[in-house]
């Protein structure tokens, strides 16, 4: 238990296969995080976050982005996928990207 960003540094770095970023109003705040917790031979991460109406591809460079300030890279973005409405034109939004 604790934050994310402090676990995954002193316990969990290099261990996992997936990681699940289900805070989406959260999430881009710790993609560094979730990259240092993915394997170094790679790994999934899901993560989700909250876009207005079209903005799907918006939100998925600036997932790439933050995965590259993390000194990773998205190998393949393996699914985008609007998961619900949240408010009128507005989604929350889930991207599955295989990093390395």
């Amino acid at each position: 238990l604790g934050d994310a960003g402090k676990v995954v540094e002193k316990k969990l770095a290099n261990t996992a296969d997936r990681v699940i970023m289900n805070l989406p109003s959260e999430a881009l705040k710790y993609v560094k995080s979730a990259c240092k917790g993915v394997k170094a031979s790679g790994g999934t991460i899901h993560y989700y976050t909250f876009i207005g109406e079209g903005e799907e591809g918006k939100a998925v460079e600036k997932f790439k982005n933050q995965v590259l300030k993390a000194g990773r890279m998205v190998k393949k973005v393996e699914e985008v996928k609007l998961v619900r409405e949240i408010a009128p034109r507005r989604y929350q939004l889930a991207v599955d990207a295989f990093i390395v």
